[in-house]
């Protein structure tokens, strides 16, 4: 059974490769050919292209959920480390002086005993805090010095 060859526009790229393997080609091409012939998908077999779609656009919503869920996440840890450090803050502040609220920082009763005429004076508050870390240095190191810094500054 002999196939004319020639130009034949009735006979996509596949079909003619196929004829060409079935008059000319060796044992290994026709195994190879078939191994591709039972990879193809036929378009009867996809029930809607339509539904594939909605399936894969579902499937991405879906990854798309987790990772915001996942960054939320770490976001609230990250918050709660740095309420843990910080003083009460105003993450949501579109301008730096209103980040802080005063009294989170300073306690009315620490309030009434502060001198606001020394902390006007920058040169003897820098001196003073300089003081304080210098006597102070070998408590401010290791891993609880953090505590320890808000103790002896506060």
């Amino acid at each position: 059974m002999s196939t004319s060859f020639g130009i034949n526009t009735d006979v996509d790229n596949y079909e003619q490769k196929k004829i060409l393997v079935e008059e000319l080609g060796t044992n290994k091409s026709k195994t190879i050919l078939r191994k591709l012939q039972g990879k193809v998908i036929k378009e009867e077999a996809i029930n809607s292209l339509g539904e594939l779609k909605q399936m894969i656009k579902s499937k991405g919503d879906e990854i798309r959920e987790e990772i915001n869920e996942e960054k939320t996440q770490k976001f609230q840890q990250q918050l709660v480390k740095l309420r843990q450090v910080l003083p009460d803050f105003n993450f949501s502040a579109k301008i730096p002086e209103k980040i802080y609220n005063f009294r989170s920082i300073i306690s009315d009763a620490d309030f009434e005993h502060l001198d606001l005429k020394a902390l006007s004076n920058r040169k003897a508050l820098h001196q003073y805090v300089n003081d304080i870390l210098y006597k102070n240095n070998d408590k401010l190191q290791g891993p609880e010095s953090v505590p320890r810094k808000r103790q002896i500054l506060y």
